[in-house]
């Protein structure tokens, strides 16, 4: 007998592509096959972003194929379901039966999809395909530790998975949930349609009863979320085009490819965030460079809409923040001359200006011309120039 079955070839084989995807393809392949291969992904993104993109074309073959197969992603394709089996069997002689674990799966993926109704997605970050693209995404050299924080949420989930063997698959994983509750309303549809319809059985009724209660209450605690006080506001340098803070959280299932695509190299994972809720969740340094003005490509690589995909134009006129100039550090206070913040900015938002009262020179910032591109940060002297979110300005 075979030590794997015949099915981990296929596992095995996307194991292999979106590992070669995350680390040597263009962020591009991610955009497209992330949410083309996972239905949880694809509906709460469309849902919540209100946008169907290309990624529909190889979506929706996927949706049709687990509709018709139950479980058919996890069975024969889910990379993740097959680490999860491997790591099973570190325990062979471990009890798997967990009938007596809610479905907390199932109860993840309804209120996700009813928060995306509120354009709130709850636990989208949960993804299995997002949590594997997100770690080997990381593993680029050079190895910095913001980047290895990534594979956090595969850790613990391959950990969970050696101490309670397919526990993820069985009762936690949305992804599988969510194919679970398709082909429900599958057989459900095809009933009503049947040529000798019958009355609603309990298990249609429990299938209603969860569906109202999930999607109900996913759409109640979203609304509540987004318009709570101060919940749009921005705390944190998100990349240009970025949601508002409320839905970014949620949205943004932390995949790496804004960090990748970067080339400037600003976009970092966020391991202090002001809430739990922004973990790893990109944000902007400019400590060495700036959101160049001829690169748009972390909101082309989104692939579910944390970061809109704008044009060229679009993203230069976008507001990241705005620069602040402690003026007791700047050199032109101490009457040395310096300028390099004014020569690089590439907006002129920054001016020179000279005191005839004071007979010194001294800079300002131009609140209605500048970006906050970060360009002035890198290149100021005693580093007095910082950027500051656009909901802080």
């Amino acid at each position: 007998m075979s030590f794997f079955p015949p099915r981990s070839g296929f596992r095995l084989a996307m194991l292999v592509f979106l590992a070669t995807g995350a680390l040597f393809l263009p962020p591009v392949v991610l955009r497209y096959v992330l949410p083309g291969l996972s239905p949880f992904l694809f509906v709460c993104t469309v849902v919540a972003t209100r946008n169907i993109g290309l990624s529909a074309l190889l979506s929706l073959p996927m949706l049709a194929f687990v509709v018709w197969r139950r479980r058919g992603f996890c069975h024969h394709i889910c990379p993740v379901g097959w680490l999860v089996e491997l790591c099973a069997k570190a325990r062979t002689t471990a009890n798997c039966d967990y009938g007596r674990v809610p479905l907390i799966g199932q109860w993840a993926a309804l209120l996700t999809m009813g928060g995306a109704v509120a354009t709130l997605p709850l636990f989208l970050l949960l993804d299995p395909l997002a949590l594997f693209t997100g770690a080997v995404g990381g593993a680029h050299v050079p190895l910095w530790v913001l980047r290895l924080a990534c594979a956090g949420g595969l850790a613990v989930l391959l950990v969970l998975s050696v101490a309670f063997p397919l526990l993820w698959c069985k009762r936690l994983c949305p992804l599988g949930a969510m194919q679970d509750l398709l082909a429900e309303l599958n057989g459900l549809f095809a009933r009503r349609l049947s040529e000798s319809p019958c009355e609603s059985g309990e298990g249609d009724l429990g299938l209603a009863r969860r569906a109202f209660l999930g999607l109900g209450g996913g759409m109640a605690v979203s609304a509540l979320a987004v318009r709570a006080p101060g919940a749009a506001a921005a705390t944190c340098l998100r990349p240009p085009g970025a949601i508002d803070d409320a839905r970014f959280a949620t949205l943004c299932v932390r995949c790496g490819n804004c960090v990748r695509s970067c080339p400037s190299e600003i976009i970092r994972p966020d391991v202090q965030p002001p809430g739990l809720a922004g973990l790893l969740a990109p944000t902007l340094s400019f400590e060495a460079n700036y959101c160049l003005e001829t690169c748009n490509a972390c909101g082309q690589n989104c692939p579910t809409g944390a970061i809109a995909g704008l044009t060229l134009a679009a993203k230069n006129a976008c507001r990241i923040g705005l620069a602040r100039i402690a003026e007791t550090g700047c050199l032109l206070a101490v009457e040395k001359e310096c300028s390099a913040c004014a020569a690089i900015c590439p907006r002129g938002a920054i001016i020179e200006e000279f005191s005839a009262e004071t007979y010194t020179a001294m800079v300002r910032v131009d609140a209605e011309t500048c970006n906050g591109c970060g360009a002035c940060v890198a290149v100021c002297p005693p580093r007095v120039i910082s950027v500051v979110p656009a909901g802080q300005a």
